[in-house]
C-alpha cells in the first residue's frame, strides 16, 4: 500500500472522491448532464470526432521532400505543458501514441497519416491526459491507454478497476472526473444493443460493438490489457473504409503555427514525428520576374542564368505563362566538418533545362513549340495541379500577397530536378538532395503567405541554453556573417518567447488516409527511440569519411611536392588539400594527385582563399582552443549523441595543435606554419587523433 501512495500522491483525493462521485445526488447538484439514453449515445457525438475530413492542410508538392538530417526534439526547450519550443530547422521525435478509435485496424499496409486537430466533446480532457503523461513517467503507457479507452467508451471512472482509478487520480483533476462520470453511461442490455446496432452501417456497428464490449470489460477487474487490446484494436489487412483517400506514407501537412509535419506510426503505441520549421531565405528575381538565386543563411545557394538567345515560350491560350531556357545552373553546398573544415561544394550545368514562369489559367494549349520545350504538356498539367493544391490550402487560412511567388518556386523545383538528371548531365553525389533548398524556400514562402512566419524576424530567434532565456538570432545564424538579410534580422530587438513556434503533440491527431485504420493520439512523452542511435552513427560516419579524405590529402606526397615546387605557402597548401578531398567526395572515389590530368591538377591548385566561412573550432597563436561552436551548438546541429561525440573529437584534434603550440615559443606557433612541412605533420597527427576519437564513439554507441 505504501508503494501505491508513493506512486500516486493524489490517491488521497481519489479515496475522498470515489464514494461521492457514485451518488446520483451529487451528480445532479453539480449540474452535470444526466446519463444519456441508448438513442442519445448512438445518435450523438462521440467523445472524439477528429476524422479524415479534418485533415485539410496536406501538401502533395512535398511528397519527394525527404530530408536526411533531423535533430531530435529532445534538445529543444519545453513549455510548461510539455510542448516543444521550435526554432528553424528539421526535427524528429519518437512519441508514445494511443488508439483513439476502438474497433479500427492498427496502422500499416502502406497507408499514410496526416495532421488534424484533436476535436470532440472530450478532446480537452484527452488532450490534458496526453500532456500530463510527460510529467508522470511512473504511469505505464498501458494504464494511460486503458484510461483513454474508458473515456472513449463513456465508462464511469467509479466503475473501473482499482488500478485505472489510480491512473485517473494522477492524470485527471477532480473537476474532470466529475465531468466524465456525469456523461458516462451504464451497461446496456445486450438484446437492446444488438437491436439498435442492426440498423447501423457495418463500419459504425463495428466501432460501437467494440466500445460496448470494452465498456463491459473495463468494469471487470479480471480483464487483462491483452484482452482489452484484442477488442479495441484489429490486426491484419484493413479493407478500404468509407470516405478514404489515397495518402502516401510520409506526406507532409502544414500547421497554422508555422511549420510542416508528417507521421510514421509504428503500430498504434509509437509514432515518429518529423517537423520542418522554415528558415529565412533570400529569393532573387530579375526584371522579368524569373528566379535567379535562392540562398539560405548557411552558405547554400542555387543560381541560374537564362539564355535569351533562345526564343521565349508563350503557352498558347494562356499568355500569362512563359517558358525560359537556362543558360547555366550553379549549385553551392556549404559543408562544415569540425573542427576546421569549411568549404563550398560546387557544381555547374550549362545549356540544359528550362522553367515555366507565371500562374496557369488552366486554358492553355500544351503543344510544344520546340525540342527544348518538348515536355511542355507535362509541365503545364503539373502546374495546374500545383495551383489547385495551393488554392485548397489557401481555403484554410487568410493568405496575404500573390500566389505567383509560390507557384514559380514550384516550377523552378521541377525544372532543376529535370535539368540535372538524365544521361546528358554528370552525376554528382549531393546535387539531387540540394534541390531541397528550393523545397525549403517554397515552404518559407507558403508559411509567410499564410501568416505562420514572422517576416520581421522576431520568430527567427535562438535560445541561449546556458541562461535558458530567449535572445536575438545572432547566435543561431553565427555561420552566416556575410549574409546581409540575416545581419538585419540579427539586430532585431523584437525577439521574444511569444515569437517562438510551439509544437504541442497532445493537441494533434494523426489520422489515416484509410478510414478503417486507427486514429492516433500523441503524447509529449518520448517513446523508445531506436532510430536515434542509428542516425547518430550515420552522422559520425559521414564526418569520419570526410576527415579520412582530408587526412589522405595531407598525406598525398604528390600534392605536397607540387606545392613545395611552386613555392606556395601554408594557406594555399591547406586549400589545395581541401580541394583534393572535395574532389574525392564528389566522385566517391579517391584519386591521388599524381594520377590526375593536368587540367584537374590545375583545378586542385587553384586558390579559393579566403576560406568559405568561420570554422567551428581552432587553436590561436596564444595556444588557446577557440570554440566558435560550443558543446550546445554541436548538439543543436547534430543532436545529443552525435553532437557530443563530434565535440569531443574536435577538442581532441585541437588539443594536438595546442600541445604543439605549448612546446613552442609564445606566439611563434603561427609562424611555424609558414613551413608547410611543419604544418602538414601537425595536421596529420591532429587528424589521426580526431579520427581515433570518432571511432571510439562509434564503438561506444554500438554502431555497425
Amino acid at each position: 500500500m505504501r508503494r501505491l501512495w508513493n506512486r500516486y500522491p493524489k490517491l488521497s483525493i481519489l479515496v475522498w472522491l470515489l464514494p461521492v462521485i457514485s451518488t446520483g445526488f451529487l451528480v445532479q447538484c453539480a449540474g452535470l448532464p444526466k446519463i444519456p439514453s441508448l438513442e442519445g449515445i448512438l445518435e450523438g457525438e462521440p467523445p472524439i470526432t477528429t476524422s479524415l475530413s479534418d485533415a485539410v492542410t496536406e501538401v502533395p508538392f512535398l511528397d519527394d521532400f525527404d530530408p536526411r538530417h533531423f535533430v531530435s526534439m529532445t534538445v529543444l526547450p519545453r513549455d510548461p505543458k510539455g510542448g516543444f519550443l521550435l526554432r528553424p530547422g528539421l526535427f524528429r521525435f519518437n512519441a508514445e501514441s494511443y488508439c483513439l478509435h476502438a474497433g479500427k485496424y492498427v496502422p500499416g499496409g502502406g497507408d499514410g497519416y496526416l495532421y488534424a486537430p484533436l476535436k470532440g466533446p472530450r478532446s480537452d480532457i484527452i488532450g490534458n491526459i496526453l500532456q500530463r503523461s510527460v510529467d508522470h513517467p511512473e504511469v505505464p503507457q498501458r494504464d494511460i491507454q486503458t484510461l483513454l479507452w474508458a473515456i472513449l467508451t463513456r465508462t464511469k471512472i467509479s466503475d473501473m478497476s482499482h488500478e485505472i482509478q489510480l491512473t485517473a487520480a494522477e492524470l485527471l483533476t477532480p473537476e474532470e472526473i466529475f465531468e466524465i462520470n456525469g456523461g458516462a453511461m451504464g451497461l446496456i442490455p445486450e438484446e437492446l444493443l444488438e437491436k439498435a446496432l442492426a440498423k447501423l452501417p457495418p463500419q459504425v456497428r463495428q466501432v460501437l460493438e467494440a466500445e460496448a464490449r470494452l465498456r463491459e470489460m473495463l468494469t471487470e477487474a479480471k480483464a487483462t490489457y491483452e484482452e482489452l487490446e484484442r477488442v479495441a484494436v484489429r490486426f491484419g489487412d484493413a479493407p478500404l473504409g468509407e470516405g478514404s483517400r489515397e495518402i502516401p506514407i510520409g506526406r507532409w501537412s502544414y500547421h497554422s503555427d508555422g511549420y510542416f509535419i508528417r507521421y510514421f506510426p509504428s503500430g498504434y503505441s509509437s509514432i515518429l514525428i518529423q517537423v520542418y520549421v522554415p528558415e529565412l531565405f533570400q529569393i532573387e528575381r530579375d526584371e522579368l520576374g524569373r528566379i535567379t538565386r535562392i540562398a539560405d543563411g548557411k552558405g547554400n545557394q542555387i543560381e541560374t542564368k537564362y539564355d535569351d538567345t533562345i526564343g521565349l515560350l508563350t503557352v498558347p491560350g494562356d499568355p500569362a505563362m512563359q517558358g525560359y531556357a537556362f543558360r547555366s545552373i550553379r549549385f553551392v553546398c556549404r559543408k562544415i566538418i569540425p573542427p576546421e573544415v569549411v568549404l563550398d561544394l560546387e557544381a555547374t550545368w550549362d545549356a540544359v533545362g528550362w522553367t515555366l514562369v507565371g500562374v496557369p489559367s488552366g486554358k492553355g494549349c500544351s503543344e510544344p513549340s520546340s525540342e527544348r520545350f518538348a515536355d511542355l504538356k507535362d509541365r503545364y498539367e503539373w502546374a495546374n495541379t500545383h495551383k489547385n493544391q495551393l488554392n485548397k490550402l489557401n481555403e484554410q487560412f487568410a493568405p496575404k500577397g500573390s500566389i505567383r511567388d509560390i507557384v514559380d518556386l514550384g516550377h523552378y523545383a521541377v525544372a532543376l530536378a529535370k535539368a540535372i538528371s538524365g544521361d546528358h548531365t554528370r552525376e554528382i553525389k549531393w546535387a539531387s538532395n540540394h534541390i531541397d533548398l528550393v523545397k525549403k524556400a517554397w515552404q518559407y514562402a507558403v508559411c509567410k503567405r499564410e501568416g505562420g512566419c514572422n517576416t520581421e524576424g522576431a520568430s527567427f530567434g535562438s535560445l541561449n541554453r546556458k541562461s535558458k532565456e530567449f535572445s536575438d538570432s545572432r547566435m543561431l545564424l553565427a555561420s552566416s556573417q556575410s549574409t546581409k538579410v540575416y545581419a538585419e534580422i540579427g539586430s532585431n530587438e523584437k525577439g521574444s518567447k511569444d515569437s517562438y513556434r510551439k509544437y504541442d503533440p497532445a493537441g494533434n491527431d494523426a489520422v489515416p488516409g484509410n478510414t478503417s485504420r486507427q486514429r492516433l493520439g500523441i503524447s509529449p512523452r518520448s517513446s523508445d527511440d531506436k532510430d536515434e542511435v542509428d542516425e547518430a552513427c550515420q552522422t559520425i560516419n559521414d564526418h569520419l569519411l570526410f576527415q579520412a579524405l582530408m587526412l589522405k590529402a595531407f598525406q598525398d606526397q604528390g600534392l605536397y611536392d607540387a606545392i613545395k615546387d611552386m613555392g606556395l605557402g601554408w594557406e594555399h597548401y591547406q586549400e589545395a588539400v581541401k580541394n583534393l578531398a572535395k574532389k574525392a567526395w564528389d566522385s566517391e572515389q579517391w584519386t591521388s594527385f599524381d594520377n590526375l590530368s593536368n587540367a584537374e591538377k590545375a583545378e586542385i591548385l587553384k586558390s579559393h582563399w579566403p576560406p568559405a566561412g568561420e570554422s567551428p573550432m581552432h587553436t590561436d597563436c596564444d595556444c588557446n582552443i577557440v570554440e566558435n561552436w560550443d558543446l550546445d551548438r554541436f548538439i543543436e546541429e547534430d543532436g545529443e549523441l552525435a553532437g557530443k561525440a563530434l565535440y569531443r573529437a574536435a577538442r581532441t584534434h585541437e588539443q594536438v595543435h595546442r600541445s604543439t603550440c605549448m612546446r613552442a615559443t609564445p606566439r611563434f606557433f603561427c609562424l611555424q606554419f609558414e613551413d608547410i612541412e611543419f604544418g602538414r605533420n601537425d595536421e596529420i597527427k591532429a587528424y589521426n587523433a580526431g579520427i581515433d576519437e570518432k571511432e571510439k564513439s562509434l564503438k561506444e554507441l554500438g554502431c555497425k
